[in-house]
C-alpha cells in the first residue's frame, strides 16, 4: 500500500496485488462516505451483496496476490 499512496500503482501491484486492491477499496469507501456525509442519504447504496460473496471475493484477491508473488519470486 505504501507505493499506492505515493501514486506508484504499478510498483504497488508488483509488490503485492492484494495491497493495491485494499488501497483502492479504501479510497472508494472514503469517497462513498464523503458523499453520504454531504448528501445526507444512502440512496446510492442499494446494491445488496451478501457477506458470503464478499468473503469469497476477499479470499480470491488474497489468493491471487499470494499466487502472483510465488510466480514472480526471484531469490
Amino acid at each position: 500500500m505504501a507505493f499506492a499512496v505515493r501514486g506508484r500503482f504499478l510498483a504497488a501491484f508488483h509488490a503485492q496485488p492484494a495491497g493495491l486492491t485494499i488501497f483502492v477499496t479504501i479510497v472508494v469507501l472514503a469517497f462513498g462516505s464523503l458523499r453520504i456525509l454531504i448528501a445526507g442519504n444512502l440512496q446510492f447504496l442499494r446494491i445488496q451483496i451478501g457477506a458470503t460473496k464478499i468473503a469469497f471475493l476477499v479470499v480470491a484477491v488474497l489468493l491471487f496476490g499470494w499466487a502472483y508473488k510465488i510466480m514472480t519470486f526471484t531469490p
